[in-house]
């Protein structure tokens, strides 16, 4: 584990907010959405998810999986923001506890985001809308499952 996030377990990297093909497109937007609005705005510490999404990524410090392999969540209840300073460099950093419907935490660093995270992030703050074709957002992970 990096020492910025190692109180924080267990921790995904290279995250990103996925959609299930049968929750719709609606759906990915509306979440999408409030996310980026959650994202970049720093007074802001909750968001509750207005629709159903799930967090994908690399796990790390998990008692049931072995570290670096990839865990999706059940569904994503809440996302909390939670500043401190880094350890080393004392800078701030933002960790992101998710809370899940299954009772579950994960914590994400701000900085460990996928590409298509990236691009979800860029596309709903540039242009409002996201990419009719899903495999965009899958640079690194491609399952029919998801949207």
């Amino acid at each position: 584990m990096t020492g910025e996030t190692m109180f924080y377990s267990p921790e995904l990297r290279n995250w990103q907010l996925y959609f299930r093909k049968d929750d719709g497109k609606e759906n990915r937007l509306e979440v999408a959405r409030a996310f980026v609005d959650f994202w970049y705005d720093a007074s802001r510490l909750y968001l509750e998810i207005p629709g159903l999404a799930v967090v994908g990524g690399r796990v790390f410090g998990h008692k049931s999986h072995i570290d670096g392999t990839m865990l999706f969540t059940t569904y994503v209840k809440g996302i909390t923001k939670i500043h401190r300073m880094c350890m080393a460099g004392n800078r701030p950093i933002t960790i992101l506890r998710v809370d899940t419907a299954s009772g579950s935490k994960y914590y994400l660093n701000t900085d460990q985001y996928s590409a298509g995270m990236s691009l979800i992030i860029s596309d709903i703050n540039y242009c409002g809308e996201l990419e009719e074709y899903p495999e965009y957002y899958m640079k690194d992970f491609k399952n029919p499952a998801f949207l």
